[in-house]
């Protein structure tokens, strides 16, 4: 490339660059010039639109546009009737105060009384239905609790020596045999006895010696008391 064709180059780019430097300068000499003559009729230049596209022109009030501040909706809409307030707490999150504190669930004042149970257990010879004296003496103890009851199970239980089906009469006539004994004992509980039975079955301890077979062959009472009743 020779000299006189790399001068008319940068000649030309020189041009150019004068050229943007021209068009850049007039608008900002425009703008100042009617910033100024805005100013001299109390009038003042605003933005017309939003974006990077938004205009200006001149205006006087009180035709310029108003700065207002920002507001935010306090109603929402229910779905079947008008607008309901929303809370204070809504509120203040929405319009940037301190967000809201959560708070436990408030607990009544009188809270229902947890139901109480009293449970005994009695025990019964090999292969006997029959109440011993020592079960007598301790169902006696518990006769003041079946006027509070709310509800009155007994169960009975057996060890695992014998045929399934007589070890299941046998926990029956036993769970009846202390059922009859507290009706004789206090004719007019408050509640209904229930009467329950499982033969083979609900081990406490192993049945493989004797003072664990002792320990199966059992009636177990629950006495569910009423929390609003009272002796």
């Amino acid at each position: 490339m020779n000299y006189a064709l790399q001068w008319s180059i940068v000649g030309a780019i020189a041009a150019a660059v004068g050229a943007m430097a021209g068009c850049s300068a007039v608008p900002q000499a425009a703008s100042t010039k009617a910033a100024r003559a805005a100013n001299a009729n109390g009038g003042r230049i605003a933005q017309q639109g939003y974006g990077i596209r938004a205009a200006f022109r001149l205006c006087t009030m009180p035709d310029c546009p108003v700065v207002t501040r920002k507001t935010i909706d306090t109603e929402v809409a229910k779905p079947d009737s008008g607008n309901a307030a929303v809370s204070p707490a809504v509120s203040a999150a929405s319009s940037g105060g301190d967000p809201p504190t959560s708070r436990p669930a408030v607990e009544p004042d009188n809270p229902p009384p947890k139901e109480s149970i009293v449970r005994l257990t009695v025990f019964f010879r090999f292969g006997d239905a029959g109440l011993t004296r020592t079960a007598r003496a301790a169902l006696d103890d518990l006769l003041e609790n079946t006027a509070i009851a709310a509800r009155i199970v007994v169960t009975g239980r057996t060890d695992a020596i014998g045929p399934s089906q007589v070890n299941q009469t046998l926990a029956r006539s036993r769970a009846l045999a202390v059922s009859a004994y507290l009706r004789e004992r206090r004719p007019d509980p408050a509640t209904r006895i229930e009467v329950e039975s499982a033969g083979a079955c609900c081990y406490v301890t192993s049945n493989d010696k004797a003072p664990g077979r002792a320990r199966n062959r059992r009636v177990e009472v629950a006495i569910y008391l009423d929390p609003e009743a009272s002796l």
